[in-house]
């Protein structure tokens, strides 16, 4: 014979099991197949029929295996995972957080570390990127020594490419150096008719936004 244990379905106020003296904290059947968690007398978590978790919705999207909401408490356009270990602590200035903010100049999607520690990137179980503790990024190497440190990994043309592919644009692709009070130079190959005079079909070094400089052409060499 098979024995259960049965209870009411429950409510989003009472719970089919609760606690004693706590009856609006527990958990209910919220629909066919859908389980949900309450805290006094608050839905907080919602396992739907098809395996899916929310917390803080009750519709958790359908290719989402956890979905993450909040619009209640003091910051309701905020929402947030932090991940801690035994060497950090569940804090707003510690721990590391991954998470949606929509308030204010820099809101957008956040993977935040607030250890002095580095924050790794890799494909195929393998390291391809690190932004060390000092902000200094590294690909290709584990200990990045300036802003962007890039070291191949072969003995091949690897590095960086800076590529523009629309049609007619007057550069096939800048690199721009500026300073605090603007443009300090650029350096950049000019490939299309409607370039800079002087300029198409030329590798570039000028300063500002001008024509001063120094180009490279394959049939005419240095031009100063």
């Amino acid at each position: 014979a098979t024995s259960q244990i049965l209870s009411t379905l429950g409510t989003g106020t009472a719970p089919g099991y609760s606690f004693s003296g706590q009856a609006n904290t527990g958990m209910w059947a919220a629909g066919t197949g859908a389980i949900a968690f309450n805290t006094a007398g608050v839905e907080r978590m919602r396992m739907a029929a098809n395996g899916n978790v929310g917390v803080g919705t009750t519709t958790p999207a359908s290719n989402a295996k956890l979905a993450v909401h909040n619009d209640t408490g003091a910051q309701p356009s905020q929402a947030w995972i932090s991940i801690t270990n035994s060497t950090s602590s569940n804090t707003s200035s510690d721990s590391s957080w991954l998470g949606l903010d929509g308030t204010g100049p820099d809101d957008g999607v956040y993977l935040w570390n607030e250890e002095n520690s580095p924050m790794l990137f890799a494909t195929t179980g393998l390291e391809r990127m690190r932004i060390a503790a000092n902000g200094q990024v590294g690909i290709g190497t584990t200990a990045p020594t300036v802003k962007l440190d890039v070291v191949s990994s072969a003995n091949t043309e690897e590095g960086i490419v800076v590529n523009n592919p629309h049609a007619g644009g007057a550069a096939a692709g800048v690199i721009i150096f500026q300073g605090a009070s603007g443009w300090g130079g650029t350096i950049g190959a000019y490939t299309a008719a409607n370039a800079d005079p002087g300029l198409a079909n030329r590798f570039v070094i000028r300063e500002g936004s001008g024509t001063n400089g120094m180009s490279l052409e394959s049939n005419e060499g240095l031009n100063v």
